[in-house]
């Protein structure tokens, strides 16, 4: 009986890994030392039709420093306006080059800023709006 509860308790614990793993990264941007990799299967629509995608920045070419903190990875949750060409990042976390978390500052109430034509926000927008749930 011992050996049946430790088989149940091993398969539920794998099955929670492997959907805590089930991120399929695509690269959409890399230029001048940013990596911008978007997950396609996340893409949701709000309730207010905006486009919600996770994005994974790589920045280990060009860290982002400030002070003493220096980040590699920036993982973000944005919604995207595809009507007026705008996005909102809705929450965010830095990890340093060995992926401990360096912070995950408070982006209530932060407006939404146009997206440039040609920028890594650009190439996130057309993934998130051109894409089917």
């Amino acid at each position: 009986m011992r050996i049946v509860k430790r088989l149940a308790v091993g398969l539920c614990l794998a099955g929670v890994i492997s959907t805590a793993v089930a991120v399929n990264w695509v690269k959409v941007f890399d230029s001048d030392g940013l990596i911008v990799y978007v997950d396609p299967n996340s893409i949701k629509t709000d309730d207010a039709g905006y486009r919600l995608i996770w994005t994974y920045g790589d920045y280990s070419q060009k860290p982002i420093t400030n002070g003493n903190m220096t980040a590699t990875t920036m993982i973000e949750r944005v919604s995207v306006d595809c009507k007026l060409d705008r996005y909102q990042v809705l929450s965010l976390k830095l990890f340093d080059h060995q992926g401990n978390l360096l912070g995950s500052p408070d982006m209530t109430g932060k407006p939404f800023t146009d997206i440039p034509p040609g920028s890594a926000s650009s190439f996130v927008e057309a993934v998130a709006c051109h894409s089917r749930e």
